[in-house]
Parts: structure tokens; C-alpha cells; sequence
């Protein structure tokens, strides 16, 4: 934490703008003479305050304009009751010296004892300095600590003042307070005695500091005791630590006498380094702690930005489990096989069934080493069909799976058959599906071949059906539904899913322009646990979800896809998770190409909408995007689909939306990972917390685990933060260095002598 707390600089003041009005010259008629006005003056404006250590009543002010370690007075008055001061007619842009000074009548109110001092025969003086403003009025404040402001300038410019000095002089007295007096003005009750805000208990801490030998001020002249003191505090300034604890322990005197009547208590006083720091490097300064809050606000979720990114991703994989490509296929199957059955039966087709006659040919689903199906004519799949029109049932085995144990040869397999059924309006097909364990022939060229089969098979699962209803005009068919279930996944290597898949969907087609087609899909896919029945995920595609492709027979779903690369898909989800996430929004693929497996894969994938890691707890809002490159030389069907140095798909996620996060307010990402090289992912973009933007860069190795995070905050304050490096600086805009970044000691050290942890 911070040795002492921390707050805004005040910004700088407009530098010095002149006016200069030229008068227009009026031609009179003949014999008349020339009327010109004068050019106007410079441009004026005006300077007030209050003169208080307690309040100063009746005391002489004088306003003298520094030029050239010059006092050149510009303006006199004196205080009111109140301790209140005017001047006006003071030269915009200049540097302004105020100086108060006992005069007859001058009286003090002292907040320590609540008595009036009579200061008329002192010579007791306070002095303040500042730059006037361009409009309105410049508040000036005259108190024992304008004074160290002044008594500060004067040692850094040697002895002479100048406006950088003073400003930053002004800027140091701000920090070392945690207000500015020159601005901020005391209020008092009780005819000045009783401090109301901060400026005004630091006046009685001053008091109290009078009362007390801490500073070395004794003796019975209470006027000279308090002079001492206030040359004391100019003399030790903001760097003193000796004079910042008296004036520490001096504010809970003051505190601790009762009458205090603020809301808050200020902070202790915070050291400020020997030389002053210029207005500019104080402000990056206060800026690299402004990006410091930031990350440490921020810092759990930083840490694991990656991780939460990840987690949106993760969160959007589960929601679309149902529709995964390994049960998409088998979906895909079963509807091609529904399909050419259905359009044997609605006679497009007649005669003999080409050799070898029985077989119906479709294609292997993804992920399957191959499909086999066969035409029947009968109810118990006994006798293979020989014609078109007696071919009205079809069984197909999947096989997904090759096991050899002890010498003998075992096949994982989905099968389902194929049976009409009656239906009002349509045709409606039963398809019945199980996953099954066939030994076959040991030395099998094709396995899936039933002529190598050894037995009967090993049921692995039980029968699920799914009920197809098929409606179309003529030859063609123009929709599905499908209502069911279907069974469990079974991988390459043999490990069967713990979940089956129900279906209730309708998917319908008709011809677009261009010779494309539009596939309609509505409905809801789930998984549910083969276990305990439990719906695990459920993906609804609300209206609006479609495919468009390039099907042989536009309009028609029992044509063929003839070209993949025209394929686009938008599907309006709506998604839940047993374990509570939700995925609502829409989903978005395009661009297909051929992957180097030979199957068709989008590399384009868009999704819009929200991410809930529960009903009540949102993880993101917005838009993510995956695009990803040399898909040829990508083979998904190798090493079960893991990317490895050898195949590997290059890709880019982008993130642009609202990340949410635990105790802190949600981050506006903008953020890009690009993962471009096996096991390395670099980021680039920024967030948005409040008012704050912060610019990050990043990269990530693998397996080194090196990383680099480059963090870009207000006012151009930069870190770069390293595996390798224990220490990094933080520099502000033209590379000067505002602090210092340690890993190891968890601190962080500025250049104002303050320091935190990280």
C-alpha cells in the first residue's frame, strides 16, 4: 500500500495569453479632424482569497508582479472581517507575489486558544504566489503553507522566482497536503475558531504547533512563537520528515480539542522529494499510479485476462456441444439416409437398383473411419431390396472405432435402421439407432464389411429412436422433422460418450438466387447424461437460423452440396448449461474450406450476444470472432484432433464487448489474440474502466511459459513487465521515467519519493 494516500494534481495553468485590440481610425469630412482611440491595455483580470493562519482581519495585502526577480506592485488592499482580500486590475498571465503584513488594527483568530491576537505591532507576514488566470478570478489563499510553497521556490530557482517554480512549488504544497490551499479556502464557525473543512484543521494544527515545543518554538511571546513556527515549516518544507510528523500529531490535537466540525478527517501529510518535480512529471506520475489502481483493481482478473477470455470461449464450446461436428455427422446421416429413402419412395427412381444392388451409398460422417448401409424389403431387414420400389427400409452401421485385443479385432459402431411409418399429410420414417461392439476378421481389408463380421454384435447402448417426418411436392423434398433421441458419441479411439442426443427440430429448403438454397432450421438439440437422464445442454435455434449452400437440385433437401467454399450458416442460439452458464445471441459461419483431412471446415465463426457463467452472473457481452488461415494444412483427423507443432491451425480470436468481473466494475474489451505460431499467442487492444483506457500488449509461450504484458494508461504512462526481467521501469510520455516496477519485492517506487505494493 501507499505510504500515504493520493490524489489528483491539479492541472496547469493556461500559459501567458495578451490581447492587444487595434483601434480603428475614423475619416472625418473636410476640415475635420482625425478621432482615433488609443490601443486598449494588456488584458486584466482579478486575484481574491482569504489571509488566515487563524483569520487575519485588517491586514495590509500587496500584489507585486515578479519580472525578472523583480517585485513590481501591481495592486494594495486589505482584509475584511472575514480575513477576505480582492485585487483586481492584475495583468493576465503574470506571475503574482501576495503579501500579507500586520498593520495597525491587524487581529488574528487563534483556533488553539479561541482568542483574537492583536498582530498590530508585529511584524509578522505571509506570503503566496501564483500565476493570474485568463477569465473570471484567480483564487489566492495567504496561510502558513502558501508560504512553504513560496519558501520552496525560492531554493529551486535560487533564489529568484520564476512561473515554472512556483507552479511546481504550488503543485509539491498540493501533493504534500492532499488539497490545495492556494484554492481550496478554510471555513471556520464560531467567529474563526472552529474548523469546518481540511484547510481549515491544518490552520489549527499550526496552532497547535505554536503551542507546543515540537519545532523548537519556545518563549512567552506567543507572536514570535508563531513566526518561528511558520519559518519553521518553510525552512523543513514538504521533504522535512520531522516536520510532517509534528504537523501529523499536531492535526489530531486539533482533532482531539472537539471542535472539529468536518465530515472527514484529512490524511497525514505525505513527503514529497527534496527538489521539486515539474508540473508535467508530477502528472505522469500521478498518472502511472492511476494505471497501477488500475491493474491492481483489476489485478485477479489480469492475471488470468487469458483464462476469463478462455473461459468465454469454453463457456461457448459447452453451450454448442449438441452441435459439435462428431453428432452434427451422425444427424447429417441419418438425414441423407431418411432422405434418398424417402425419395426412392416418391418414385424418383424406378427399376433395378444399380450393383451392388442392396447398398445405399453415403458419405462417411466426420470423425468415422467409414459408413456402410443396406436396402431391405421387408420389415425384420432380412431380404435385401432389388428395385427402387421395393426398396423401403435401410440399415447403416458407422464405424468410429478399431480395437485389437488378444489376437482378436473389435469395431465401434453407431447402427440404425430405417422404417416408414404412417403419418397425416407426409411420410414418416422410424429411425432407430444404438451403438454396438462387432468383432470382425482379424486381417479385414474393409472391417465395416458385415461379410467379415463374427458373431453377433455387443450392444453398448440401448435403442433410442428418432421420428422423421418427410414433406415434399412430387420427387422433391421440401422439409423435416426429426423428434428423438439418439445415443451416446463414440470416439477413434473407442471411449464412448456419456451422453446421448435428443432431437426435436424442423429443417425446410427453397431456392435462392444464384443458384443457392436457403435451409431452415428451428427447433432445440440437447445432451443428455446416458447416466441419469439429466439434460445437460440444450441449444435452441430460434427463427432466423439458416444455412445457405449450393446444392445440386436448388430447393431440394435430398440434393447434394456441390460446392462447400459458397456455404454460410446463421443460427439464432439460446443455450443453457446444466451447470447454469448461458449463451444467447447469434452464431455465424462462413468461408469454408478444405482442411487437409479432405473435410469441409469454416474459418470464419462470429458470435453476438451474451455469455452468463449463471442465470445471475453475466461473463460477457458482445462480439467474438474466430478467423483462421492455411486450413489446408490442417489435418483435424490426425492425433484426435490435437494441434501440434506438425498440425497445427493458425488463428485469430478477437473479443470486443463488456468482460465482467467479481467486485469491480466490467471492463469495455477491445482485445485481439492471434495465435499464428504453435505455442505462441500474442494480444494486442485495450479496456475501459470508467474514464480510465488502458492499451495492452502481450505474448504467451509455450511449453517455456515466457510471457511479456506491455500496459499503456492515461497521459501515455507506460510499463513493460516481463518473465525475464524482475524489474521494469514506467515511463511517461517522451520516456522519462516516472517509477520503477519491482516483481520480486512486489513494490513499486515513484520518482516523488512515494511507493506501494503491487
Amino acid at each position: 500500500m501507499l505510504a500515504q494516500p493520493r490524489f489528483l494534481p491539479r492541472r496547469a495553468i493556461t500559459p501567458l495569453a495578451l490581447a492587444v485590440l487595434l483601434a480603428l481610425g475614423a475619416c472625418g469630412g473636410g476640415g475635420g479632424s482625425d478621432d482615433d482611440e488609443p490601443p486598449a491595455g494588456p488584458a486584466t483580470a482579478s486575484v481574491s482569497g482569504i489571509a488566515s493562519k487563524g483569520l487575519l482581519r485588517n491586514a495590509r495585502v500587496i500584489a507585486y508582479r515578479i519580472e525578472n526577480g523583480n517585485e513590481i506592485e501591481v495592486g494594495r488592499t486589505t482584509t475584511d472581517a472575514e480575513g477576505k482580500y480582492s485585487l483586481s486590475g492584475l495583468p493576465v498571465g503574470a506571475l503574482v507575489l501576495v503579501k500579507i503584513s500586520a498593520i495597525a488594527g491587524t487581529t488574528m483568530a487563534d483556533e488553539a486558544t479561541d482568542t483574537e491576537i492583536d498582530l498590530s505591532t508585529s511584524n509578522f507576514t505571509l506570503r503566496a504566489a501564483s500565476v493570474v488566470g485568463s477569465s473570471g478570478t484567480t483564487s489566492v489563499h495567504v496561510t502558513p503553507f502558501s508560504e512553504m510553497a513560496v519558501a520552496k521556490a525560492l531554493v529551486s530557482g535560487s533564489g529568484l522566482l520564476t512561473q515554472a517554480k512556483v507552479v511546481d512549488a504550488n503543485e509539491d504544497i498540493r501533493s504534500y497536503l492532499h488539497f490545495d490551499p492556494l484554492v481550496q479556502a478554510p471555513e471556520f464557525a464560531a467567529a474563526g475558531t472552529a474548523p469546518k473543512n481540511a484547510p481549515a484543521l491544518m490552520l489549527a494544527a499550526v496552532s497547535e504547533l505554536v503551542a507546543s515545543p515540537s519545532l523548537g518554538c519556545a518563549g512567552s511571546d506567543q507572536i514570535a512563537r508563531l513566526q518561528c513556527v511558520i519559518n519553521a515549516l518553510a525552512t523543513g518544507g514538504t521533504f522535512d520528515p520531522a516536520v510532517g510528523a509534528a504537523l501529523n500529531e499536531a492535526k489530531q490535537d486539533a482533532v482531539a480539542r472537539g471542535d472539529y466540525q468536518g465530515d472527514v478527517i484529512p490524511a497525514d501529510v505525505q513527503q514529497q522529494p527534496e527538489t521539486l518535480i515539474p508540473v508535467a512529471q508530477r502528472t505522469a506520475i500521478e498518472n502511472a499510479k492511476l494505471l497501477i489502481d488500475s491493474v491492481r483493481d483489476n489485478a485477479r482478473a489480469l492475471e488470468d485476462l487469458g483464462h476469463r477470455l478462455g473461459g468465454v470461449q469454453t463457456s461457448l464450446a459447452d453451450a454448442l456441444q449438441p452441435l459439435s461436428t462428431g453428432r452434427v455427422a451422425i444427424i447429417q446421416t441419418l438425414v441423407l439416409t431418411t432422405e434418398q429413402l424417402d425419395k426412392y419412395a416418391r418414385g424418383g427412381y424406378s427399376g433395378a437398383l444399380p450393383a451392388p444392388a442392396s447398398e445405399l451409398i453415403v458419405p462417411s460422417p466426420r470423425g468415422s473411419s467409414g459408413a456402410g448401409c443396406t436396402l431391405y424389403s421387408d420389415a425384420g431387414f432380412s431380404v435385401e431390396a432389388t428395385t427402387y420400389q421395393n426398396a423401403d427400409y435401410v440399415a447403416c452401421s458407422i464405424t468410429y472405432a478399431d480395437e485389437t485385443t488378444g489376437g482378436r479385432r473389435f469395431l465401434y459402431q453407431h447402427r440404425f435402421t430405417v422404417s416408414p411409418r404412417t403419418v397425416a399429410g407426409g411420410r414418416g420414417y422410424t429411425v432407430t439407432s444404438s451403438l454396438a461392439k462387432q468383432e470382425t476378421a482379424l486381417n479385414a481389408a474393409w472391417p465395416s464389411d458385415p461379410v467379415n463380421w463374427i458373431g453377433d454384435a455387443q450392444a453398448l447402448s440401448d435403442a433410442e429412436d428418432v421420428l422423421v417426418t418427410a414433406t415434399g411436392t412430387g420427387t422433391d423434398l421440401t422439409a423435416l422433422t426429426l423428434q428423438g433421441d439418439l445415443p451416446p458419441t463414440v470416439s477413434e479411439g473407442g471411449s464412448i460418450g456419456a451422453e446421448s442426443l435428443t432431437v426435436d427440430v424442423a429443417l425446410s429448403v427453397a431456392a435462392q438466387g444464384g443458384g443457392l438454397s436457403k435451409l431452415s432450421i428451428t427447433g432445440l438439440i440437447s445432451t443428455v447424461s446416458a447416466v441419469t437422464d439429466e439434460e445437460l445442454v440444450t441449444v435452441g435455434l430460434a427463427n432466423g437460423s439458416h444455412v445457405i449452400a449450393r446444392l445440386a437440385v436448388p430447393g431440394q433437401l435430398n440434393s447434394e452440396v456441390v460446392d462447400y467454399s459458397a456455404n454460410r450458416g446463421h443460427f439464432v442460439l439460446q443455450a443453457s448449461v446444466a451447470g447454469g452458464s448461458q449463451v444467447t445471441g447469434t452464431l455465424d459461419v462462413s468461408d469454408y474450406g478444405v482442411a487437409a483431412g479432405g473435410d469441409e471446415w469454416p474459418t470464419k465463426v462470429v458470435f453476438a450476444g451474451q455469455i452468463k457463467e449463471n442465470p445471475d452472473t453475466a461473463l460477457f457481452s458482445g462480439t467474438l470472432t474466430l478467423i483462421a488461415s492455411n486450413l489446408g494444412v490442417f489435418n483435424p483427423d490426425q492425433f484426435n484432433g490435437e494441434e501440434r507443432a506438425d498440425n497445427f491451425l493458425p488463428k485469430q480470436v478477437a473479443f470486443q464487448g463488456t468482460l465482467y468481473l467479481q467486485d469491480v466494475p466490467p471492463l469495455l474489451i477491445n482485445i485481439n489474440l492471434n495465435n499464428a505460431t504453435f505455442g505462441t499467442v500474442t494480444g494486442s487492444g485495450s479496456y475501459q474502466q470508467g474514464d480510465r483506457t488502458i492499451n495492452i500488449q502481450s505474448s504467451t509461450q509455450q511449453p517455456s511459459g515466457l510471457w511479456t504484458l506491455s500496459l499503456t494508461g492515461p497521459g501515455g504512462v507506460s510499463v513493460a513487465l516481463s518473465k525475464l526481467n524482475a524489474s521494469s521501469q514506467i515511463t511517461g510520455s517522451g520516456g522519462v521515467v516516472v517509477g520503477t516496477v519491482n516483481r520480486s519485492t512486489g513494490r513499486i517506487d515513484y520518482a516523488d519519493g512515494t511507493f506501494e505494493s503491487f
